[in-house]
């Protein structure tokens, strides 16, 4: 936490660069970044460029779909893909693209020129790994911008993430440094691309979840704070709370989840007196990882001595594959262990 505070207060002394141009990168990809913010300790359709290291969350392949209404007729639209091949390593590509409908342009003369497409778009592609059990996440990010139908630009970004677990609390922390700036095909000009880092917690509980996050940028800063109730089976409802200047206001909405999919809506207010608007849709398929994560982290906590946190998750390997000799052998220690008095017999060792 020392590490955070020192990297935060660097942040905020930087300078006074505020988003600028740039400020597209502030639109939240789906309906959970919409509760929630940009928070890197929870999960949603752009992970690659807000914290690759929660690519690891996957168990099984997924994508996303989203779709946002927002103020003056903008629209965007999300797509992401997450490929996890072991609990140690996973891939990840993403697309956000919003799109400013069309404006009047005018010449330096004033003469009008029409209606002018504009729009702007952020590709990522990237991996999650885990070096010496920490996770970990590096990706790269290309950054474009169409001012009007001759004068466009690009320019890249690189992303670094991490996530880890104290005493029951998820923390997130993400850090995108660009990588020059965006140079215009008309030669007119160069926008400097701003940098983020984001810090973030979630703390689980019962039915309930509380998240909190900050995202600073170059002297610019704003808070999320978030809360997820899950009221049935496979309802959730959310509520957020967003500092940011141009949005604010309470944020509501939903997530109906099923066993490979989830369905969620947000809606929040704006300080022009307007509504925006989130739906998105993800869906997991293919073979699922879950059963050699959970195997891997049952070994973690049985070598830090948490045995009875083991038992319990080699428990739930063994619900997904009740013949695992590993597990087994895992639980016959436990229980050697946590009843040295007891030996197990023989219908237990099988």
């Amino acid at each position: 936490m020392k590490i955070l505070k020192i990297l935060t207060f660097l942040f905020l002394i930087s300078g006074a660069k505020t988003f600028g141009s740039f400020e597209f990168l502030e639109i939240p990809p789906d309906a959970p970044t919409q509760i929630n913010g940009f928070n890197p300790a929870i999960e949603s359709s752009q992970d690659v460029f807000k914290n690759p290291s929660l690519i690891l969350n996957r168990s099984r392949k997924e994508f996303f779909l989203g779709y946002g209404m927002w103020i003056e007729d903008i629209t965007s639209n999300s797509f992401s893909l997450y490929f996890p091949f072991s609990h140690n390593l996973g891939f990840g590509i993403s697309y956000f693209m919003t799109d400013y409908g069309k404006i009047k342009g005018y010449s330096a003369l004033d003469q009008p020129l029409g209606n002018i497409s504009t729009g702007s778009s952020l590709f990522s592609f990237g991996f999650g790994l885990r070096v010496f059990k920490i996770p970990f996440g590096i990706s790269y990010s290309k950054i474009s911008q169409k001012l009007s139908d001759e004068d466009e630009g690009s320019g890249e970004i690189l992303n670094f993430g991490t996530k880890y677990r104290i005493l029951g609390l998820d923390f997130g922390l993400n850090f995108s440094m660009p990588r020059g700036k965006v140079k215009y095909s008309s030669g007119s000009q160069e926008d400097e691309i701003p940098s983020f880092l984001r810090a973030g917690i979630k703390a689980p509980l019962k039915r309930f979840a509380l998240f909190i996050s900050d995202t600073v940028s170059q002297g610019d800063a704003y808070f999320n704070y978030g809360v997820e109730a899950k009221v049935s089976g496979n309802l959730v409802l959310r509520a957020g709370l967003e500092s940011r200047k141009t949005i604010r206001g309470i944020n509501f909405g939903f997530g109906i989840t099923g066993e490979k999919f989830l369905l969620d809506f947000g809606i929040c207010g704006t300080e022009f007196g307007k509504t925006v608007q989130n739906i998105s849709f993800r869906y997991k398929f293919g073979a699922s990882t879950l059963k050699s994560r959970l195997l891997n982290e049952a070994k973690y906590l049985f070598n830090q001595g948490y045995y009875i946190k083991a038992e319990k998750i080699l428990k739930e390997v063994l619900i997904l594959d009740p013949s695992n000799k590993k597990a087994r052998k895992y639980l016959r220690e436990i229980t050697r262990i946590l009843n040295p008095a007891k030996k197990p017999s023989s219908k237990e060792g099988q």
